[in-house]
């Protein structure tokens, strides 16, 4: 079983507050990719397919 991990949402916010659309790997491991995303708003989605794993999301 995988390790637990605590993402700080204001934390990766504050390293990017300049940036209009960053992203961070946040999360990397056997099992594992997770990487933080944010659009400012009206940005569209990137449609996208990855046929080797499963993809989810979570939205605050």
């Amino acid at each position: 079983m995988s390790e637990h991990f605590h993402i700080k949402h204001l934390e990766i916010m504050s390293k990017y507050n300049k940036h209009p659309n960053p992203s961070e790997q946040v999360v990397s491991d056997k099992v594992h990719k997770g990487v933080w995303i944010c659009g400012t708003p009206g940005t569209p989605p990137d449609p996208h397919i990855h046929p080797d794993f499963n993809e989810s999301w979570v939205i605050g």
